[in-house]
């Protein structure tokens, strides 16, 4: 009974979650295989995690295999991490190792780090790890950094009454593989923000000091964010701006983008840009956001300029029942050379999504895209209708097609697929079967151009 008792108190602090997925690909005949997952163990101030990444693509012969333990104690003097886990300083402009699952990102440090609260108000914390930033081509995870890379570095915060926080972060690089011009690459700066019931206010500022690796002279940098939203609730207006002048470090820092699009035009290196967004909502049923922003280099010379420019309106409107919902999303965006295969791309769209609950419970999805590359026109539409059978079971079926094989769509012209979704006690199976159009995909400013998908995918979703 004694024994019963201590297994069911373990379990009661105990998280899991795992997903794994099956992809074949009708073109070569090949199969991917990946696992992601993690556990959690919380008892008082102390946190045990274990996440895991694991992938085989039987093709390329190509496997992954990911452990990231992790042990974390928090009390009211100390707190430390040993292991495994997520960093961001400076609100990204510093540092911004952390998972993007969504995206198939999964970027961390592996080390350990030791925060000391002197003051109620004041925290002060250093640490030293090894980065690990594991990014997907489409087919395969890879490590995309240098991962004999050490990074070191402290922080100070301070938290006042007044809503009033404030960061100081510095970060250094050091190589193992010395000597090297790394190890004289370091990046500090600030962070100030004010959040009050109507009024919330955010800047950072970050210098970065390194070594041309050609030239062997002192390279530096600036960088600076800043944001304000004044209003409450559903109403509010968002003013965005960013200035980002060769503070890339080593891609272990992400600062924000004002974009809509989740953007940055040349990965923090040599950019400026900044936002205007207002949300009304003049009634319970009705809502909209209207939004301009726009991205540009900061120097720059007529072969290598690009360019970003967005305008966008989004309605949403539910009628009084509840028995549908109705959002659309009306927009135009202008680019420079921000893909490979043009110079300039000019986009308009509209985009709508309708949902009902009566009497048939079913979404329906309509895009159309009127595209205008290099001064040559063409179109690109979607169609989808998604049916909900039971609060367990729904399919779901999309039509894409294009006028023109081009080549940022990897030539190719129609995407039909088909997905059965069923789900039950916080758990799901999804298959899909199909074909999936390529092209330009951007989550929380990180970008990649994914390849075309045409075969059957498996997921599998359970947590407890």
């Amino acid at each position: 009974m004694q024994t019963a008792a201590i297994l069911l108190l373990l379990l009661s602090n105990l998280q899991s979650s795992t997903s794994g997925e099956y992809w074949y690909f009708n073109k070569d005949k090949s199969e991917h295989y990946e696992t992601t997952g993690n556990i959690t163990y919380s008892k008082n101030k102390f946190n045990f995690m274990l996440d895991f990444i694991i992938q085989q693509d039987i093709q390329n012969t190509a496997s992954l295999f990911v452990i990231r333990p992790s042990f974390q104690y928090t009390g009211h003097l100390i707190s430390f991490k040993v292991g495994n886990y997520k960093k961001v300083m400076g609100n990204g402009l510093i540092l911004n190792e952390t998972d993007n699952s969504a995206f198939k990102r999964y970027d961390y440090l592996q080390g350990g780090e030791f925060s000391l609260h002197a003051l109620k108000f004041i925290s002060i914390s250093a640490f030293s790890a090894i980065p690990f930033n594991i990014d997907f081509n489409g087919r395969d995870y890879y490590y995309k950094n240098d991962t004999t890379d050490i990074l070191r570095g402290m922080s100070t915060s301070i938290s006042l009454p007044a809503r009033i926080n404030g960061e100081f972060a510095y970060v250094r690089n050091n190589t193992r593989q010395m000597p090297s011009t790394k190890s004289f690459s370091e990046i500090f700066g600030t962070t100030l923000s004010l959040n009050t019931s109507l009024l919330s206010v955010s800047t950072s500022l970050t210098k970065r000091l390194g070594v041309n690796p050609v030239l062997y002279k002192r390279s530096k940098g600036n960088g600076a964010y800043a944001s304000l939203r004044f209003g409450s609730g559903e109403e509010a207006l968002l003013l965005q701006y960013s200035y980002y002048d060769s503070i890339n470090f080593f891609g272990y820092n992400l600062p924000p983008t004002p974009l809509h699009k989740e953007l940055l035009i040349t990965n923090a290196n040599n950019e400026q840009g900044g936002s205007i967004t207002l949300y009304l909502s003049p009634s319970s049923m009705f809502s909209t956001e209207t939004g301009l922003g726009r991205m540009n280099n900061i120097k720059a010379t007529t072969s290598d300029e690009k360019s970003f420019l967005e305008l966008y309106q989004i309605i949403d409107y539910s009628s009084k029942n509840g028995n549908s919902y109705i959002h659309t999303k009306i927009g135009m965006e202008k680019g420079m050379r921000i893909e490979p295969e043009y110079t300039n791309l000019i986009d308009k769209y509209i985009q709508t999504t309708i949902s009902i609950t009566a009497p048939l419970q079913m979404d329906i999805d309509a895009t159309g895209h009127l595209f205008n590359q290099d001064e040559s026109p063409y179109k690109l539409g979607e169609f989808g209708l998604t049916y909900y059978a039971n609060e367990h079971f729904n399919i779901s079926a999309e039509f894409e097609k294009c006028t023109k094989k081009i080549g940022r769509f990897n030539f190719e012209d129609t995407w039909p697929s088909v997905l059965f979704t069923y789900r039950w006690n916080g758990s799901q199976i999804q298959l899909f079967y199909g074909r999936q159009r390529g092209g330009l995909t951007c989550s929380g400013g990180t970008c990649r151009i994914e390849p075309s998908f045409e075969g059957m995918k498996l997921l599998i979703q359970k947590s407890f």
